[in-house]
């Protein structure tokens, strides 16, 4: 699996979710804190593979945070609720 076979939308919800609490990268010995941003990705996703998504959507404006594998801080970012507000009337749109 690589970073570009994850779809943002479901990160972006639950980032958006959190109500402008940063979700965090670090886990508890294992287990996934509540707002771990893996929470947000398909299951399985490696860390490393999850953390070049995060990346990549920092570059994109979509999210801001620290994709270093630190704590992350992850935060939906104005574009990226627009993008997320956008992808969901899409899909109600084709239902």
């Amino acid at each position: 699996m690589q970073a570009k076979d994850i779809p943002e939308v479901p990160v972006l919800q639950f980032l958006a979710s959190l109500e402008e609490s940063p979700a965090t990268w670090v886990d508890n010995n294992g287990a996934f804190f509540d707002n771990s941003i893996q929470r947000g990705m398909p299951s399985g996703v490696p860390a490393k593979v999850a953390l070049a998504k995060m990346a990549a959507m920092i570059r994109k404006g979509l999210v801001n945070g620290c994709a270093c594998g630190c704590r992350g801080d992850f935060l939906i970012t104005d574009q990226g609720r627009t993008m997320l507000t956008a992808a969901l009337a899409q899909t109600t749109e084709t239902v």
